[in-house]
């Protein structure tokens, strides 16, 4: 009740442009920096990070390798991510920092590839392609030998 009782008198103090002036400042001097702030927040997300998609297919057949074991190694920070390529040879990691990354590929019955990529931050929702072709083992290799008697 007070309140209401208030505004009346500053209105016939000060009069009704200035309240509204005074509001209007008010409000752009405590709302607007809360929209700036929040806005550089969400755009520093987007530009901080990146992301790797990767492909596994075998050399001799050109088909995907499913269940390939890959490996995401950052080289400045040792932080190791691993992933499991689907039925398609396909893997993706996200959420990577910018750097050199070590990017470490395996499947039983081909031999483990190494692969080095520089992950920068071109744009937001990118990610780097990183296609890995694995060879096979050696036939020798790839087949156990029978025990002998």
């Amino acid at each position: 009740m007070n309140r209401l009782r208030l505004r009346p008198r500053l209105a016939r103090r000060f009069g009704r442009r200035a309240i509204s002036a005074a509001l209007a400042l008010a409000f752009v001097t405590t709302g607007l920096p809360l929209v700036a702030v929040a806005t550089v927040a969400t755009t520093a997300q987007d530009t901080v990070t990146g992301a790797f998609q990767g492909t596994v297919t075998s050399s001799d057949t050109g088909d995907p390798v499913a269940g390939a074991a890959v490996e995401i190694t950052h080289r400045e920070t040792g932080q190791t991510h691993a992933k499991t390529a689907d039925a398609l040879g396909r893997w993706y990691q996200g959420l990577l920092h910018p750097g050199l990354y070590t990017i470490r590929v395996s499947a039983p019955g081909f031999q483990t590839k190494e692969v080095s990529q520089r992950l920068f931050i071109a744009k937001a929702n990118e990610a780097i392609p990183v296609p890995v072709t694995l060879d096979p083992l050696p036939a020798a290799a790839a087949r156990p030998t029978p025990p002998t008697a």
